[in-house]
């Protein structure tokens, strides 16, 4: 009874340590690493060699998983700052135009400038906001998938004409002449791929 009691302990102790050991401590080693992502850390990593194959795999998966968030956090940060940087243009000009426009000495011509100084940023800036928008919707496949034919030819044409103010400014002259191209597609979120292409 004596020996089969010992023996019994020694299987106990040593199921105990293989479990504990060999089973339990990737998985806390493991939890510690998502408490770490959890907190903002996207810079952990995990060595994949182990002893288990399903052990393997699961810390390969986890730093798949940690990299593709950092790489959507490095895009979701670089996104911020040039969205704040295109807000941070219009809203100085309409800034500085009203400034100007408070001034009681300034001619009828001056204020009519201003003005429409002033109207083209706010035209600016709702631009803005709609691509932001039209960029959630499409992040979030949310966007209505309409299809219609319609000529792409004009539709570059009308572009090219609604950002007239930019490139006047630069001297930047463009050869319309184009060919009649008759497309099929989302005709309302293909216009902003233009916009953006262009205002580029």
């Amino acid at each position: 009874i004596i020996i089969v009691t010992v023996s019994s302990l020694l299987v106990g102790a040593v199921l105990s340590f293989f479990i504990g050991k060999i089973l339990l401590a990737p998985i806390k080693k493991l939890q510690n690493m998502m408490g770490e992502v959890a907190n903002g850390n996207f810079d952990v990593h995990i060595e994949e060699n182990h002893l288990f194959d399903e052990v393997e795999d699961m810390y390969h998966y986890f730093n798949v998983m940690v990299k593709e968030l950092k790489a959507t956090e490095t895009i979701q940060t670089d996104f911020i700052s040039n969205v704040s940087h295109e807000f941070k243009t219009p809203l100085n000009a309409i800034e500085g135009y009203a400034t100007l426009l408070s001034d009681k000495t300034i001619s009828n011509e001056e204020k009519d400038l201003y003005t429409d100084k002033i109207l083209f940023n706010l035209r600016r800036m709702n631009q803005l906001v709609h691509n932001v928008l039209l960029l959630s919707r499409v992040d979030n496949h949310s966007i209505e998938k309409k299809l219609n034919k319609f000529l792409l030819d004009e539709q570059i044409r009308q572009s090219i004409l609604f950002l007239e103010p930019k490139w006047m400014e630069k001297n930047i002259e463009f050869d319309v002449d184009f060919e009649t191209i008759n497309f099929i597609g989302n005709e309302s979120l293909l216009i902003h791929v233009w916009n953006n292409l262009i205002s580029n």
